[in-house]
């Protein structure tokens, strides 16, 4: 059983069919679109410069755990928004239950913007034993965001595995992420671990491709196995 987005929008009776990001036509901000990408006649706002997700060092401790958001580290200082955002407590989807014993579970949606351009969205999974009476069940979880919280807690993330997919969007995807026809998105599932080995929390993003340029730096060692491939069944 894969996990649905489509099912997952926001907030039972919330109707966000008008908050999508804007778009120009061709007098509009110079510098924030390509003008070959049209969508019903207008320009559709595209970042000018992607955003550079550094893999291997934008989850580092010592940036959460100093109170910063990990997205001012990625949007080297441009603007960016949180809209949609939704937070509930709900029993735990089928690959995530069965793979990883999470039974009930809070569940935070939100999309990014950058530069009002819509760039990802998010649909995050924590343990209900760990996150019930944290900032983690609130809209604004705090300096920090939720690693923080989870570290206050006596649960700090210690080990991320990610797995990650291209692929074309759902009509859902595309329309919430504002994307031209023929725009595929990454789908990337994100586990974190505590060093004990608990797993803590499952995100599951959608990446507008077009937007990111993906770099990694590594060492020529022996990687970390994975620890299992529950993730495959969300895929």
């Amino acid at each position: 059983m894969s996990v649905d987005p489509n099912n997952l929008k926001g907030k039972k009776g919330a109707d966000n069919s008008h908050s999508s990001a804007p778009v120009a036509t061709s007098d509009g901000p110079a510098g924030l679109y390509n003008p070959d990408e049209r969508l019903a006649g207008h320009v559709v706002l595209r970042l000018a410069e992607p955003i550079v997700r550094r893999v291997d060092t934008r989850l580092r401790r010592n940036w959460w755990e100093g109170g910063r958001s990990i997205w001012d580290r990625e949007t080297g200082g441009r603007p960016y928004s949180v809209d949609e955002i939704s937070v509930e407590q709900l029993p735990a989807p089928e690959p995530i239950g069965d793979g990883l014993g999470f039974g009930e579970v809070w569940v935070r949606r939100r999309r990014y913007a950058v530069e009002d351009c819509p760039v990802q969205l998010a649909l995050s999974y924590y343990p209900a034993d760990i996150a019930t009476g944290t900032a983690i069940t609130q809209i604004d979880s705090g300096p920090g965001g939720v690693y923080a919280r989870l570290t206050e807690r006596g649960h700090a993330p210690a080990t991320f595995t990610e797995e990650l997919r291209a692929r074309m969007p759902t009509p859902w995807e595309r329309e919430r992420l504002n994307l031209p026809p023929g725009v595929p998105v990454l789908s990337i599932v994100r586990t974190a671990w505590t060093s004990e080995g608990r797993p803590v929390e499952v995100a599951v993003l959608t990446l507008d491709a077009s937007s990111y340029v993906l770099r990694y730096s590594f060492d020529a060692v022996p990687a970390v196995p994975s620890r299992d491939n529950w993730r495959s069944a969300i895929f």
